[in-house]
């Protein structure tokens, strides 16, 4: 918090012209983390099914 300068009262600054965007973007920045763990999750499920499919075609190759 900041202390206006002719009240002396504290003063929030996220509501001052440059910071009033903040609220939204940060709930912006937030789904998008959502979304990009969300994509990180999907990708690991797929390199998992790709090993695995790699194991069973060597197993299959060697046999």
């Amino acid at each position: 918090m900041m202390y206006g300068s002719q009240s002396g009262a504290p003063q929030d600054i996220t509501n001052s012209p440059p910071f009033s965007p903040l609220p939204g973007l940060n709930e912006e920045l937030v789904q998008l983390l959502l979304i990009r763990d969300e994509l990180h999750t999907e990708q690991d499920a797929m390199l998992v099914d790709i090993e695995d499919l790699t194991r069973s075609q060597l197993t299959v190759s060697s046999a």
